[in-house]
């Protein structure tokens, strides 16, 4: 599979056909063989605004820091790595759950890494509704950089030896290649 970076530059209709031709413009260093190679091939074709996507060093560091933050609450992995969603991260506009409003069912929520919610002080009936948050998965590197952010400042409340900010940078550009300052 090839993903590439492009700006659509116009919209026209075929005249025998009937059908729309789109025309981009790809801003990629592959060469034009390779490009050529899909001509009239029929490709499934994805169109999403684009995103980068954040680097596997900032990712690295986000889960052995979110490690040594858990170790030193005494709480597990997931349940840490829910608290930060929670404070730093992203809510999924209009997704919302209801869940029976019982310590059992919160420590169950706490606990969760396939799903993450945030409890709302509203109600319907016995349910506590919980908003729907994005994963870190799913997070751009930006969305993923505020998470980031949050944790290194809570570790260094917890005196947790963190990364140097001005160096945070090079993280998400994915120009560091080792855990150096960590």
């Amino acid at each position: 599979m090839t993903e590439y970076k492009a700006i659509q530059k116009s919209i026209s209709t075929d005249y025998e056909s009937g059908k729309r031709l789109i025309t981009y413009e790809i801003q990629s260093g592959d060469s034009p063989e390779s490009l050529e190679a899909c001509k009239n091939k029929v490709l499934r074709l994805t169109v999403k605004q684009w995103k980068d996507k954040r680097s596997l060093d900032a990712n690295s560091m986000y889960w052995k820091l979110l490690g040594e933050l858990a170790k030193a609450l005494k709480i597990s992995n997931a349940y840490c790595h829910n608290i930060m969603l929670r404070r730093y991260g992203v809510i999924i506009p209009d997704m919302w759950v209801y869940v029976p409003d019982t310590d059992e069912k919160a420590n169950e929520i706490d606990e969760q890494t396939t799903y993450h919610l945030l409890p709302t002080s509203s109600f319907s009936g016995e349910l506590r509704i919980y908003y729907m948050l994005k994963g870190s998965s799913q997070m751009d590197s930006c969305e993923f950089s505020r998470v980031l952010e949050g944790l290194i400042e809570e570790c260094n409340q917890c005196g947790i030896a963190t990364i140097n900010p001005k160096d945070m940078e090079m993280y998400f550009n994915g120009k560091m290649e080792t855990d150096k300052g960590v």
